[in-house]
């Protein structure tokens, strides 16, 4: 079994995926561009195709990478693998009808984001940007001191 696990860690951490990851994940991107615009009837099939083709490989690619780290408990601690099951899960659901088109398309659009937990760059600045949510408030705070005295002050001396 430790043989199976190291089969599929040995994917999981080879750059040749990674980087297979990355350009799915730009090719969904595309397929997200195309299919907003108005596709004459007979190139349908084939972006349908080119969307389960898609759909199958982000599939695949979670579960290698759910058998990899040899422990769903494990897997489902790391929030980017949380994330990243979330949309791969949604993308699942099938969407059917003209006036469900609008979510076929949220659909493809969130998978993009996807590039966000492949791209380690990314992903530490989504970090820092959380780390700083509390700072930010901190600041709107005292912007709206500054105002407030401002506005407190003008009010006081402007004469009546």
């Amino acid at each position: 079994m430790n043989g199976f696990v190291d089969f599929f860690l040995k994917i999981r951490n080879s750059k040749f995926f990674n980087s297979l990851v990355i350009s799915v994940i730009l090719a969904s991107a595309l397929y997200a561009g195309v299919s907003s615009y108005d596709i004459p009837s007979n190139y349908i099939y084939l972006l349908e195709v080119f969307d389960y083709a898609i759909t199958i490989f982000f599939t695949i690619e979670i579960v290698i990478r759910m058998i990899a780290e040899r422990s769903l408990i494990k897997f489902f601690k790391d929030g980017w693998n949380v994330f990243d099951f979330i949309i791969v899960t949604i993308s699942l659901i099938p969407v059917g009808g003209a006036e469900s088109v609008f979510v076929a398309r949220l659909l493809r659009i969130i998978r993009i984001l996807r590039i966000v937990t492949v791209v380690p760059a990314f992903r530490h600045i989504i970090e820092a940007l959380i780390k700083t949510i509390p700072r930010v408030g901190f600041i709107a705070l005292l912007m709206f001191i500054f105002i407030y005295i401002s506005v407190s002050y003008t009010h006081l001396t402007l004469p009546t």
